[in-house]
């Protein structure tokens, strides 16, 4: 078997192998069908390094022991010991770590028109779901939802954080998913089920014929209030 040759680095040691972190990473702009995963290799030099010992004596120091050394160049994270086994799945549990993303929950919120497929009219319809943004390392930030047609491994869409977000081509927003925003949505939709109900008691069999001859003059919202209480 060939000997590996053996390289000098300054300062230490002797580097004898590279071998390589898998990071998943995001490739494109975020707009709809041009997202994609990718893996990125993240480099790993492996050094061969002596331990000498520190007493105070003549030159040359005394070697008292050979470990590997393990450093990765783009984060700064090394690791040293006797066992390469060890010192490898001690680095990578750091770069796992650093490269982790830690995803946070967001709210999509929307508002869509509802339609009857068999009689004409109009309405809305207030949502939101949930969707999660993190950021990587290097500072790039993601978005991520669930993918409900994929299977279990394509569970997840993975996109860049676009600068206007977008669902089926329009314009939506996205909010932390607080507490506080997630009460205010509730408080919101519940007022949007009184207005529906104040709605409803407009075209009520006996106010429709006068509901309908204001409604060029006046606004909703004053024929609402102009109603007598229930």
């Amino acid at each position: 078997m060939a000997k590996a040759k053996l390289r000098t680095s300054p300062g230490r040691g002797k580097k004898f192998d590279t071998v390589y972190f898998d990071v998943e990473h995001v490739i494109g702009e975020g707009e709809e069908g041009k997202s994609r995963t990718a893996i990125r290799k993240v480099e790993i030099d492996l050094y061969l390094e002596k331990r000498f010992d520190q007493k105070d004596a003549p030159p040359p120091a005394q070697t008292i022991g050979v470990g590997v050394s393990a450093r990765c160049e783009e984060t700064g994270d090394a690791e040293f010991g006797t066992d390469l086994n060890a010192v490898l799945s001690a680095i990578r549990a750091k770069l796992d770590a650093r490269f982790k993303i830690k995803w946070e929950r967001w709210f999509l919120v929307k508002v869509d028109p509802t339609r009857s497929y068999d009689a004409s009219g109009d309405g809305l319809q207030l949502s939101w779901r949930d969707i999660e943004r993190g950021v990587t390392f290097g500072g790039d930030v993601l978005m991520r939802s669930y993918n409900v047609n994929g299977d279990w491994p394509n569970r997840w869409i993975i996109e860049p954080w676009p600068k206007v977000v977008k669902e089926q081509g329009r314009i939506v927003a996205a909010i932390p998913a607080t507490g506080d925003n997630e009460k205010a949505l509730q408080v919101f939709a519940a007022k949007i089920a009184e207005l529906r109900k104040a709605l409803a008691a407009l075209v009520a069999p006996d106010e429709i014929e006068r509901t309908l001859m204001q409604i060029a003059a006046a606004p909703i919202s004053a024929m609402i209030e102009q109603r007598p209480a229930a």
